[in-house]
């Protein structure tokens, strides 16, 4: 028998409306998340999403019944959001709206799964019109610089040049990568381990000179390891003292890197190296289904925009090939051309 919404509320948070507040149904909803594992960078993305819509409905309470929330409310807030932003620093782009949109829905559908709301506000709220992004990936030239840059001779700058090797070789996600741990590693099979989006695992190949990089790098981090006391780590990566390296940590150490190497015009970030490994893989004549597996992509959407970058490509270079281009043919301006006589009438 299908129970009641009144059954269905926990007794201690139930308010006496008979509904659960804004409050505890956040709560239950991340802490349902939890439970079915889902990542910490899921379960915060959500948090981030659900306390704007809060700070816009203020402190009346009957707004703060997720149950009373209408599409009124819902149009509002992305109203306001794309004119103010989610803190009032300025206005929100069409991608970052669509982001709370689609949370929201999801909340909404959870709400409606528990029978903690009757409708969904967000059903017939359209997404924004977001415009086609450019794949931003790095040159050969430029990667060449960013891997000059770490001091190898100490044992963070070796950390960091493979770290980043590792990124461009395989396609992995920055969190993928910071979770690896040594037993994630396989030298013999030169295969790698990941964890991805919704705790599925996958195996990654790894290049014989990555293979070779990684070999001497486990030497380097066990003396490291020792050296400080922190030989049981476990982490293939870890910060300076010997535990889990942040993904903020990374990304600050990247982008000095990139500084240093004069970098400009493209994001130096451990996402642009997974998206120069997968336009690259494409480009190398790399087959899409199999690319969409390495990147634990759930469909294939992403790498199609991968296909299209590489379908650039092979336009610009076939003007690059033309024989018009590469031969030693005469132009029509460095021939001396006979008039032409005037068309006539018959």
């Amino acid at each position: 028998m299908h129970n009641s919404p009144s059954t269905r509320l926990r007794l201690v948070t139930a308010n006496s409306a008979g509904w659960p507040g804004w409050t505890e149904a956040s709560d239950d909803f991340l802490q349902d998340l939890s439970i079915r594992q889902y990542s910490p960078y899921t379960i915060n993305w959500y948090r981030s999403i659900l306390s704007p819509f809060v700070r816009f409905l203020g402190d009346d309470g009957s707004k703060c019944l997720p149950s009373r929330v209408d599409e009124v409310l819902a149009r509002g807030f992305i109203a306001d959001i794309s004119l103010h932003g989610a803190s009032g620093r300025g206005p929100l782009g069409a991608k970052r709206q669509n982001d709370y949109r689609d949370g929201l829905h999801l909340f909404w559908r959870w709400l409606l799964e528990h029978d903690y709301a009757t409708a969904n506000p967000w059903e017939h709220v359209a997404k924004a019109r977001e415009g086609r992004k450019i794949i931003a990936t790095l040159t050969s030239t430029q990667i060449k610089a960013l891997l000059d840059q770490p001091p190898i001779h100490l044992f963070v700058g070796l950390r960091d040049f493979c770290f980043m090797m590792l990124l461009l070789d395989t396609g992995l996600r920055l969190s993928e990568t910071l979770s690896l741990q040594l037993p994630d590693l396989d030298l013999g099979q030169a295969t790698v381990k990941a964890l991805g989006k919704g705790n599925k695992e996958r195996v990654v190949g790894i290049s014989s000179r990555m293979l070779n990089e990684l070999e001497a790098y486990r030497q380097n981090r066990a003396k490291a390891l020792e050296g400080i006391g922190m030989g049981g780590s476990p982490w293939l990566f870890p910060n300076d003292i010997g535990g889990k390296l942040t993904p903020k940590a990374f990304q600050v150490r990247m982008r000095a890197y990139g500084d240093k190497a004069g970098i400009s015009g493209v994001r130096v970030s451990p996402h642009t190296l997974r998206h120069t490994h997968a336009v690259n893989f494409i480009r190398s004549g790399g087959d899409a289904f199999y690319l969409q597996r390495i990147l634990g992509h759930s469909s294939l959407e992403m790498t199609r925009r991968y296909c299209e970058v590489a379908d650039e490509d092979a336009i610009s270079r076939q003007r690059e090939l033309s024989p018009l281009h590469t031969m030693d043919l005469p132009l029509s301006r460095q021939r001396r051309m006979k008039m032409i006589p005037e068309w006539k009438c018959s």
